[in-house]
């Protein structure tokens, strides 16, 4: 392996990790609009963190006041 397709693997998995992320956050968001579960067991359901949860509720109290 030659030092371009290192950094080709690199690329291909920050781009699968960023991927991810946004997936998480955009269930995150998806389960707090329909306000049905709280953040500890939307947390549970997603598995992440309790302070996730509350982070990106804040975030979307914060685009609603704007």
């Amino acid at each position: 392996m030659n030092t371009l397709d290192v950094f080709i693997e690199k690329g291909r998995r920050q781009g699968i990790e960023e991927a991810k992320l946004q997936k998480t956050e955009t269930m995150v968001r998806n389960l707090i609009k329909q306000s049905i579960l709280n953040d500890d067991q939307i947390a549970s359901a997603i598995e992440v963190t309790v302070k996730y949860v509350a982070e990106v509720r804040r975030q979307i109290s914060d685009a609603d006041i704007r």
